[in-house]
């Protein structure tokens, strides 16, 4: 597994399961390093946080298999409870499984106002582009790409950044709205956590074809199956 796919991975499924913040490896990484601080010798420590310069993949990309440490230990014994918590003194463990990460509602979108400086650069475009749809062969056709591409980007930034700012907003506020329809004397919403379908159709078609054959295939007929 590449690391950018294990940290994509983990931060888009931290968002989906309704984790404030996004998480990323380093989390894990650097709460063990603290774990292990003070509890194991230096020399440990700094062995199982060392990088690896030849690594081309996540797998042994830090050293832990080789430090003979029991992290397990500096978590879960009695007089190092407090471990727990300097693992994840600076994560934001706060959760709500109602957030997903494309939480939005559609409204919001719809009544966001434009973007001048977007539109500012979809104006350009259209005057360059002269009501012409298609642009191969067009005198201005490498500005009108550089604008698009432009355009493309501004736009996908500012994406982002409502999903941000209405994840901050929402995090904030729903612990009043909780209080205040407690208050009303409303019933508690029923959320079921969507059912997750990790079954890749694929994969069962190739374990049919390799794990479940027959026995009188010759070596040539199950080469041809595979």
């Amino acid at each position: 597994m590449l690391y950018s796919k294990l940290r994509d991975d983990i931060g888009d499924q931290s968002l989906n399961s309704g984790h404030e913040r996004r998480w990323t490896p380093r989390f894990a990484r650097r709460g063990a390093g603290n774990a292990a601080n003070g509890d194991a010798p230096d020399s440990l420590r700094d062995q199982m946080m060392r990088h690896d310069p030849q690594f081309a993949t996540f797998h042994h990309a830090y050293l832990n298999e080789i430090a003979n440490f029991d992290l397990q230990n500096a978590f879960l014994e009695e007089e190092k409870q407090s471990q727990l918590f300097r693992l994840f003194a600076h994560v934001s463990l706060t959760r709500d499984p109602r957030a997903t990460a494309n939480m939005v509602p559609e409204d919001v979108w719809a009544n966001l106002p434009p973007d001048p400086e977007i539109v500012k650069l979809e104006e350009q475009r259209t005057e360059l582009k002269q009501n012409n749809y298609r642009i191969n062969g067009h005198t201005d056709e490498g500005k009108i790409r550089q604008l698009t591409q432009e355009i493309r980007k501004k736009r996908a930034q500012r994406d982002r950044q409502v999903v941000k700012e209405y994840r901050e907003y929402y995090f904030y506020n729903r612990p009043t709205w909780d209080i205040e329809r407690q208050a009303r004397g409303e019933e508690e919403e029923e959320y079921a956590e969507p059912e997750i379908n990790v079954v890749i159709p694929e994969r069962a078609a190739l374990a049919v074809l390799f794990c479940h054959q027959p026995d009188d295939l010759t070596e040539d007929q199950i080469f041809e199956r595979k």
